[in-house]
């Protein structure tokens, strides 16, 4: 019988973790310590990642098969001061730890390479690259997500898609659905948000298409299911309607980057930008105004 991505169990007596899965859940003594390490295991809704007692009526979940991501051997740092810390985050790293895994992620490489706790401002897909600013201190933390609920952060993302993107400003509504794929509307409905993207440049490559956008709103795979409403999937996201004749882009990996991000922070200005971009070849263009 297939072993089940995870289970739920409940003890009945007091006894220790290690004890309680190998006699109750029937793994090995290296297998806990992979699951532990991994942060596969939780108790009454807790991760668990280490050694514990355990008392009656604790309730366990065991995710058996952590998925697993390729963690490169360096991440480059594109900017850095006393409060934030901005990487180029690669395509196919989730941006903080997973349900199933803790430490296959870019907050977790910065905090081991740093030696210290680092704080997550704002996320990027998994499969999205390019520019990620986290807090060093949880001050700015606490104000980069205030500037970002304030929508005075300025953050451009450029995509490559399989048609052409129109050009201009576009209001939608994404359905408030917790699982992907995000449902796109026309019109509002009671159970729907507001999506709003500005698409400001768009341009043929030699082998598709690409487009430079800036978001007003910051929805779960807004760009993703807006160019794809829009009848532009990006290159690479079967999800949203990707047909797969690109073949580069592998399972995991999308042709979407975030290129500069800008904002202002104690009276000075901070703009960080991609040394070089997935979708070259944009139209000329001035210098990214400050915030």
């Amino acid at each position: 019988m297939r072993e089940k991505f995870f289970s739920h169990f409940r003890t009945s007596q007091a006894v220790s973790l290690q004890a309680f899965l190998r006699q109750s859940v029937g793994l090995s003594e290296l297998r806990i310590q992979r699951l532990l390490s991994f942060g596969a295991i939780y108790i009454n809704g807790k991760r668990q990642r280490e050694e514990t007692i355990l008392t009656e009526e604790d309730l366990l979940r065991v995710h058996f098969q952590p998925k697993r991501y390729e963690v490169p051997d360096e991440i480059a740092v594109l900017y850095e001061d006393d409060d934030f810390l901005a990487i180029d985050k690669p395509a196919g790293l989730p941006t903080h730890p997973t349900l199933d895994n803790y430490v296959e992620n870019a907050s977790m490489f910065m905090e081991r390479l740093r030696g210290h706790k680092i704080y997550v401002t704002f996320r990027l897909d998994i499969g999205t690259a390019g520019v990620l600013v986290f807090g060093k201190t949880p001050e700015a933390q606490s104000e980069l997500n205030r500037l970002l609920r304030e929508r005075r952060v300025r953050k451009v993302y450029r995509a490559l898609t399989e048609r052409e993107v129109p050009i201009g400003r576009f209001e939608h509504h994404m359905e408030l659905d917790p699982l992907p794929p995000k449902p796109v509307l026309a019109e509002p409905t009671a159970t729907s948000c507001t999506a709003i993207l500005k698409v400001n440049k768009s341009w043929k490559t030699e082998e598709n298409f690409a487009c430079e956008i800036e978001l007003e709103t910051g929805r779960t795979h807004q760009i993703r299911a807006q160019l794809s409403f829009l009848g532009s999937p990006i290159l690479g996201d079967s999800l949203y309607g990707y047909t797969g004749r690109h073949k580069k882009f592998v399972p995991g990996r999308l042709a979407l980057e975030c290129f500069h991000i800008s904002f202002t922070f104690r009276s000075r200005t901070i703009g960080i930008s991609r040394p070089s971009s997935l979708a070259t070849g944009a139209p000329e263009r001035a210098p990214f105004p400050p915030n």
